[in-house]
């Protein structure tokens, strides 16, 4: 007997090009604005957080698949963004490859992930997810920091978990160490891991929530819970221990775009080649000048703005272990006071290799310090 399908596709405006046939289109913060005809609601069934949707965005599409949809395999989507069918790089012609970043309205059909692969995908994986992506060399901690305010709402998940869930923990700091993760909340599994994610990942969120209340000026966290999630969703198959299938994410683009995408795309094999060539090298350098100590390397820099290539070098410690938090407690209050001072951005660095015990992550976290694993 074949699986059922279902893919949950998110979306806060009609879509009026066509999807496969196993997408569900479903409204967005239904509640709020009224339920469209012929669409799926985020606020179908008593149980739901529709009114939430300025926080949770997508999630509370997740919310109501979980609660509602009772098929075999089940999936998360985007109106603008959905997995598209593999290929190969370097055999693909120069149409595939723009692929990958990129389609146009009537294209999405065609260019999705088929229930084929997604059935033959799922036969030796746990999870299918979007192409893992980076900024680097920002670690994911401190790229996530930069869509919730820094560290601090941040924290406040880190501390739910270590109080409820500290097994998670670890998981937790090694994603955090990490340069790559993938994103937007997209995935496709079996029903049983969906039911199992979603119990664990709005478990989490409640607390971090019902904590995240007591804190002022509540407007600077509007899509906090859905950006959360994206590390979440990470921790989760890396904790589980879950085999994921990677297939490319695309964006769908307006029609309207087409004349000036094309004469963009044109330029693409030089650009890429060029950007690719110059990233390679800005990397290495990076690399070279935090070659790793006998014991560990910490380099502190200050940023200006959030640019790892702006910043200014001022400092390097290269301490053993045991003596790795008092040296950093001693150096870290004068460094603050000045970049303070300098309108700049403290960012200390430990670079290390292989894993080291949470209770180090912790005592790190306490004091300000990230980690990057090489």
């Amino acid at each position: 007997m074949e699986s059922s399908i279902e893919i949950y596709v998110a979306t806060h405006k009609p879509i009026d090009f066509a999807l496969p046939d196993y997408c569900k289109k479903i409204q967005v913060n239904a509640e709020a604005n009224g339920q469209w005809p012929g669409y799926l609601h985020d606020n179908d069934g008593l149980d739901n957080i529709s009114l939430k949707n300025p926080n949770y965005c997508e999630l509370t599409v997740l919310y109501s698949m979980w609660k509602n949809c009772k098929s075999d395999i089940q999936g998360l989507f985007h109106y603008r963004r959905y997995m598209m069918s593999r290929i190969n790089r370097m055999t693909a012609s120069f149409d595939e490859l723009i692929k990958t970043a990129y389609v146009f309205p009537d294209e999405v059909r065609n260019a999705c992930v088929t229930a084929e692969e997604i059935i033959e995908a799922l036969k030796n994986n746990d999870i299918i997810l979007p192409m893992p992506v980076s900024r680097s060399p920002l670690n994911v901690l401190e790229t996530m920091a930069f869509f919730c305010r820094k560290y601090k709402y941040i924290n406040v998940m880190r501390k739910v978990i270590r109080d409820f869930w500290p097994d998670y923990l670890l998981a937790l700091y090694e994603v955090f160490d990490g340069e790559f993760m993938s994103v937007c909340n997209m995935f496709i599994t079996g029903r049983k891991i969906t039911d199992e994610y979603c119990e664990w990942l709005f478990s989490v969120l409640g607390k971090v929530e019902n904590l995240v209340s007591n804190y002022e000026g509540k407007e600077d966290y509007a899509r906090l819970y859905g950006y959360l999630s994206e590390i979440l969703i990470n921790v989760f198959v890396r904790k589980n221990n879950l085999s994921a299938k990677y297939f490319y994410k695309n964006m769908v683009r307006s029609s309207n775009d087409e004349n000036k995408i094309i004469r963009a795309a044109r330029k693409i094999p030089f650009l890429m080649t060029a950007f690719n060539s110059v990233r390679r090298m800005m990397k290495r350098k990076y690399h070279e000048e935090i070659r790793e100590s006998e014991n560990f390397s910490v380099k502190i820099r200050k940023f200006t703005g959030f640019n790892i290539y702006d910043s200014l070098f001022i400092a390097e410690l290269t301490p053993k272990i045991d003596n790795l938090i008092p040296a950093l407690e001693e150096i870290l209050p004068s460094l603050n006071s000045e970049a303070k001072n300098s309108g700049m951005l403290l960012v200390p660095r430990i670079i290390i290799s292989g894993k080291i015990p949470a209770s180090l992550h912790e005592a790190l976290w306490d004091i300000g310090v990230s980690i990057v694993n090489r």
